[in-house]
């Protein structure tokens, strides 16, 4: 199991209340977002969801790990978005090569 990916994808589910939604922003099929929830749940051991027909929500075992996850996640964009600055800014010396002109 990609642990990241089940990790955002959980995060998404919980801040658009939604397999459905969360899938749609994700880019990929419900059973898919449902798999990879079923499967994280199995993985660590206990529910994080609470699932009726029309909501869902958090558990007390989830409120914990979704705090956990968007703390992991925050500090994943600022290591990458640190990073890209530093190479999207042109830096270093530039010569250029002209013909003498007499």
């Amino acid at each position: 199991m990609d642990k990241l990916q089940a990790m955002t994808t959980f995060a998404r589910v919980v801040e658009t209340q939604s397999f459905s939604k969360a899938a749609q922003t994700l880019s990929m099929p419900r059973s898919s977002v449902i798999t990879l929830i079923k499967n994280l749940e199995r993985h660590l051991g206990t529910p994080l969801l609470r699932r009726s027909t029309h909501t869902l929500s958090l558990i007390d075992a989830g409120e914990r790990y979704y705090s956990s996850c968007r703390e992991i996640l925050s500090d994943i964009e600022q290591a990458e978005s640190g990073l890209l600055a530093d190479t999207a800014t042109p830096h270093g010396r530039v010569r250029a090569g002209m013909p003498r002109v007499s």
